[in-house]
């Protein structure tokens, strides 16, 4: 019985018979017999109910419930409830105003949590106002939408392809060379050995060989200071095995895709080179700002989408745009160059004095480098 009530009820006793206002309350498993007053009706009412879910029980017949909200239903209906209906990009009121509210329930949100994090088990209602936070959010959100002509729908739609592609279940397609000539395909199976050697002058130069050939020209790292760039090529051997791409590489093997002169002229051409090469400037600038990765697995957006956008109308576009782990692989590449660097010996000698470095890099079989639905 509540304190208060025992003051306005002095004749109501408590289940312990006490009349003072302190006393013990224990919970009880018998159900609750709610009574309101007759003039609202709400006793017949809750009766009735009550009645047609026994009876619906007996039957094991499960009410219904109501359907799962959408987005595009979520959306219609929060904008009837916009106090400044518009779309007109001048009006930059409306526009603001649900903006301003998205980042203001944002630190709401923030301020729950953080009682939640103060008040552990004992801030009960934190479920609730955190979920009541974030509804707000997801109105704010559908408004900005709406101002800006935007289907809600579809935004999740495109996001959630952008999150699979970058973090979903990894697929594989067939090689590009495929259906050409064995002599022009790419080696399934091929070793790289790669030295450094010294001139006169103590400059080192990185110098790649391939069944005892030099597989392209000697490389220093083209710059004022030695950062390692010279072992570049690495990328273009872990192009070729990982991706199954890789002009240069492709180019210096003598497995041009000539067969096919529109193949040979805009994915084995110059163009496309070029776009590789810039590819590997790119990742070897990110990794050296970034300690060339080291003890991270993953890279910035913007990386990704510039390399993406980078190669968007090669045969590798596609395949960058589906391949979920790339940033692992980005990873990967800034560790093999890292390993190429620090296996080469300092000081000046000849090349016969320097121990290969193997790079297999260079195209493993298919199975080995990308389960055998990349080359």
């Amino acid at each position: 019985m509540d304190k208060y009530a025992r003051v306005h009820h002095p004749d109501i006793g408590g289940v312990s018979g006490r009349t003072k206002i302190k006393q013990k309350f224990r919970p009880t498993a018998e159900p609750v017999s709610y009574w309101y007053p007759p003039k609202w009706g709400l006793n017949d009412a809750v009766a009735t109910s009550l009645a047609a879910s026994q009876s619906l029980n007996d039957q094991g017949v499960t009410p219904p419930r109501s359907q799962p909200m959408d987005f595009k239903t979520y959306q219609e209906r929060a904008a009837k409830t916009d106090r400044n209906p518009t779309t007109d990009a001048t009006d930059q009121k409306a526009m603001m105003i649900p903006l301003l509210g998205l980042a203001g329930e944002a630190g709401e949100l923030l301020s729950e949590y953080k009682k939640y994090l103060r008040d552990g088990d004992t801030h009960r209602l934190f479920q609730e106002r955190f979920a009541e936070e974030l509804g707000d959010m997801l109105w704010y959100l559908a408004n900005v939408a709406s101002k800006f002509r935007l289907n809600l729908a579809e935004v999740a739609e495109q996001n959630l392809a952008k999150c699979e592609g970058r973090f979903g279940e990894q697929t594989n397609g067939a090689a590009f060379d495929g259906g050409f000539p064995d002599g022009e395909r790419l080696p399934r199976l091929f070793q790289v050995d790669i030295n450094t050697v010294h001139d006169k002058d103590d400059k080192p130069r990185m110098m790649a060989f391939y069944k005892g050939e030099p597989f392209g020209d000697p490389l220093t790292d083209n710059a004022y200071e030695r950062d390692g760039y010279r072992f570049h090529d690495v990328f273009h051997l872990a192009f070729a095995a990982v991706l199954g791409w890789s002009p240069i590489t492709r180019t210096l093997l003598k497995r041009k895709r000539k067969s096919k002169s529109e193949v040979d002229e805009v994915e084995d051409g110059g163009r496309a080179k070029a776009i590789e090469e810039g590819i590997s400037a790119l990742i070897f600038a990110f990794g050296k700002d970034y300690a060339f990765l080291d003890g991270k697995a993953s890279v910035s957006s913007e990386l990704l989408q510039t390399v993406r956008s980078m190669a968007s109308h090669l045969e590798i576009g596609m395949k960058l745009r589906e391949m979920v782990d790339i940033e692992k692989r980005i990873a990967d590449l800034e560790e093999k160059l890292e390993e190429a660097e620090a296996s080469q010996p300092r000081g000046t000698s000849d090349a016969n004095h320097h121990e290969a470095s193997q790079a297999r890099d260079a195209s493993r079989e298919s199975a080995a480098s990308t389960r055998a639905a990349t080359p």
